[in-house]
């Protein structure tokens, strides 16, 4: 008897255990993630698993096994389906294995899971080859330090997209590879109107350029009233993805502005984006027209510069840079100024200054001044004759600036003695830089106090 009611006993709690593991695998995957996710019993041995759930649309299943760093520990990811993950300390890697095909271009979405709590602060994004081979990286492409790249294959390829995380920076991310939708053609001297919702997803547009041709791309918004976008940012890409340019503040506000020469002629792809906010924008593609006045940057093209002169002009555009051409004579020594923003002498907020010789070569290049943002360098000439004076704005800096040159006058005791014996017998000395005949800074009359004769 007792064993009898030992096995009805056993048999209950078989047929009460079912239904309890069923409802257990039947719940969402992420509800069923903790903090400590249970081992299943033929599983025990094994490693750990890693911590990728299913993102709501479209769901994914967790990974069977640890997402490790290199391609013989990597996950497996479907195309358009995002997984969740985390980097779990510092200089962790996920690796993940993507199958491509040949025709299409493949864009890779790296973002911090912010919506999920700990989100990864600041993502970066890897892609390499079975060998290990760096294929295409990006850090900040996405927006809001989230990352993007885009790739594409001749055949089909699997490779292998890394997610990690910037410095220091931990937490969880979504990553999806999607095959990238056919960006809208347009040309050159159009004038269209776009919006970026809240996903925050770039826009692109496929234009035809010449080489060689100055190329203007401006992105206006909410700042100049081109739209509602608070602000909007610029890239410019090869059809393969590489960054060639980009933009994110011009002209001391937050709309976008590149002004690119294309090596060579091809078809270059612009992408419209958001640093924050959503709305809507006018992106204009054209030639740029230089202004009337406009200082050029080459020796033939440069505008002059006097010795003791000052002059003022404007950088305005990105990348933009005025040459002036000044006369030195070797034994001298000059002091050039550049002054902007920080001095009240224009609105350039982060002035560079470069110094070349005749043939265009640089000679020394001054960013700060040791004191502001201002530009300064002085220099000793060993040979006469022309010289130039580059004058640009530090990164994709815009605005006015003074530009001034002087010339150093002989220390004490370097002069030249002058005695002059008057007819009433007083005798003075004369005291005159060496220079003097092309620059007197002062004459000193007075009796001399020395016995000379």
């Amino acid at each position: 008897m007792k064993y009898l009611n030992s096995l009805v006993f056993s048999l209950l709690v078989a047929f009460t255990a079912v239904p309890l593991v069923e409802a257990q695998e039947a719940l969402p995957v992420e509800e069923s993630v903790t903090t400590e996710p249970p081992v299943a019993p033929a599983a025990a041995e094994s490693a750990p698993v890693d911590d990728a759930v299913a993102a709501e649309e479209p769901a994914v299943t967790a990974e069977p096994v640890e997402v490790g760093g290199n391609a013989a520990t990597s996950g497996s990811l479907a195309v358009g389906e995002p997984r969740i993950s985390t980097i779990d300390f510092v200089s962790d890697t996920d690796w993940f294995a993507v199958t491509m095909s040949p025709g299409q271009r493949y864009q890779v979405d790296l973002r911090s899971a912010t919506d999920l709590g700990d989100g990864l602060d600041d993502p970066q994004v890897f892609l390499f080859d079975a060998d290990g081979t760096l294929l295409a990286s990006d850090d900040d492409g996405g927006g809001n330090l989230n990352s993007r790249l885009t790739y594409g294959v001749d055949a089909e390829q699997t490779v292998y997209v890394s997610a990690a995380g910037v410095d220091d920076s931990v937490g969880r991310y979504v990553l999806l590879v999607s095959v990238q939708v056919a960006p809208e053609e347009i040309l050159i001297g159009d004038v269209v109107t776009g919006s970026i919702g809240p996903a925050s997803e770039p826009n692109t547009y496929a234009v035809a350029l010449n080489a060689d041709d100055v190329v203007q791309i401006s992105l206006r918004g909410e700042p100049s009233g081109g739209g509602t976008l608070p602000d909007p940012a610029l890239r410019l890409l090869l059809p393969d993805g590489q960054q060639v340019a980009d933009n994110d503040d011009s002209g001391g506000t937050l709309d976008s502005l590149i002004v690119f020469t294309p090596p060579e002629t091809s078809t270059y792809i612009i992408e419209t984006r958001a640093v924050s906010g959503i709305g809507s924008y006018t992106l204009e593609v054209g030639l740029h027209e230089p202004p009337a006045n406009e200082i050029g940057d080459t020796a033939e093209t440069a505008a002059t510069l006097e010795l003791g002169m000052s002059v003022q002009s404007e950088i305005d555009v990105p990348g933009d840079r005025d040459w002036f051409a000044i006369e030195l004579e070797a034994g001298r020594t000059y002091t050039f100024t550049l002054r902007g923003a920080p001095t009240a002498d224009g609105s350039l907020g982060d002035t560079l200054l470069t110094l070349l010789n005749a043939d265009g070569q640089q000679i020394i290049q001054n960013d700060d001044d040791g004191e502001t943002t201002n530009s300064s360098i002085t220099h000793a000439v060993t040979d006469s004759g022309r010289y130039f004076l580059a004058v640009a704005g530090f990164g994709e800096g815009t605005g006015s600036y003074t530009l001034a040159a002087t010339v150093e006058t002989a220390p004490a005791g370097d002069s030249i003695r002058i005695i002059v014996h008057l007819t009433d017998g007083e005798r003075v000395t004369l005291r005159l830089p060496r220079n003097f005949l092309s620059s007197v800074d002062a004459i000193t009359i007075g009796p001399d106090l020395e016995d000379t004769p």
